[in-house]
């Protein structure tokens, strides 16, 4: 992996293949973690008391995302690379 910056100072970054993929896999899973979490933190029927307790865990998740995904931006993978990745069924 390398880092850099552009003519632009925008931060940029190489990556081979593997760790695309890695990066990639990452993202997906935490993804889903956190959807199925957002869908639970939804549900009307779950106390407030039952979430407190995971209210960090979930900022923590978004923050994850977050940094994935400006991640994978900055190293210029392919939005379908990512879709494709995500619909696999393991």
């Amino acid at each position: 992996m390398q880092v850099s910056i552009d003519k632009d100072c925008k931060f940029a970054l190489e990556m081979n293949d593997k760790e695309k993929g890695e990066l990639i896999n990452s993202f997906c899973k935490i993804y889903n973690q956190l959807n199925k979490m957002s869908k639970w933190f939804d549900d009307g029927t779950v106390s407030i008391e039952q979430k407190e307790p995971y209210f960090q865990q979930l900022r923590n998740m978004v923050t994850t995302v977050e940094l994935t995904l400006n991640l994978m931006l900055a190293a210029k993978i392919d939005v379908k690379e990512v879709l494709e990745t995500m619909s696999l069924p393991f």
